[in-house]
C-alpha cells in the first residue's frame, strides 16, 4: 500500500518551530520536546572501532518510546502507519504495533490528535514492560518501552487489521513492518 503523504525537503531554517538553540547547542525546538540533534565527540579503544575518535550528530530525544502490540485473543490487532522518511522507500505505508508513540505525542506537544489506542492501556490492571536501547549509533541514551497485552475485544480502526502469527511472520519476512513491530514481535515470540 503507498502513502498519498506528500513530503518535500527543505532546508532546516525553513521548518517551523524549529531552530539552533541556547547559541548553537543543539538544533530542536526550544521547549526541547520530541527530539534534538546534539554533537558528541567519541573516543573509543582500537579494538572496539574503526577509529580511536571523531564527533558526529546524534538525536536525543525528550522521554522514553511507548510500544505495544494489542493480542485479542490468537490474533494480533496491526495497524496501516505512514511516516515522512517512508517517502523515500517508495511511499510504502508499513504495519506498525498497535501502539507507537514518543512521550511528546502522548501529551499532545504537537496540540494534535491523542495517540490512537493508548486510553486501552489504562483499563488494564499490570502491563509488563521491558525496556530496550534504541540505534547507539543515531540516538543518544534513547529507549524504548516494549509491552504485548491481551485484551477481550476491540472494535478496529479504519487502518488496522487482525493478523494470526503466521500471517504477522511472513509480514516480517516480506519487510512489511515497521522497526517498532518488527522488535515486538519479536519480544512477544522470545516471550513465548
Amino acid at each position: 500500500m503507498l502513502s498519498t503523504m506528500s513530503v518535500k525537503q527543505i532546508s532546516l531554517k525553513e521548518v517551523k518551530g524549529w531552530g539552533m538553540q541556547k547559541d548553537g547547542e543543539y538544533y530542536g525546538r526550544s521547549d526541547e520536546k520530541f527530539f534534538k540533534i546534539i554533537g558528541v565527540e567519541i573516543s573509543a579503544g582500537e579494538e572496539e572501532r574503526e577509529m580511536k575518535k571523531w564527533s558526529q550528530p546524534i538525536l536525543q530525544e525528550w522521554g522514553v518510546g511507548i510500544v505495544v502490540l494489542i493480542k485479542v485473543r490468537n490474533l494480533f490487532l496491526i495497524s496501516a502507519k505512514a511516516e515522512p522518511g517512508n517517502m523515500m522507500a517508495g511511499g510504502r505505508i508499513f504495519l506498525a504495533p498497535s501502539i507507537q508513540c514518543s512521550e511528546s505525542n502522548l501529551s499532545q506537544v504537537h496540540g494534535g490528535k491523542k495517540t490512537p489506542r493508548v486510553d486501552l492501556l489504562d483499563g488494564l490492571k499490570k502491563i509488563r514492560w521491558h525496556l530496550f536501547p534504541q540505534d547507539g549509533g543515531r540516538y543518544y541514551g534513547k529507549n524504548n518501552k516494549y509491552a504485548v497485552v491481551n485484551v477481550e475485544k476491540v472494535a478496529k480502526l479504519e487502518n488496522e487489521r487482525l493478523f494470526s502469527v503466521e500471517e504477522l511472520k511472513e509480514a516480517f519476512l516480506d519487510g512489511c513492518c515497521n522497526e517498532h513491530l518488527s522488535q515486538v514481535f519479536l519480544l512477544y515470540l522470545m516471550t513465548q
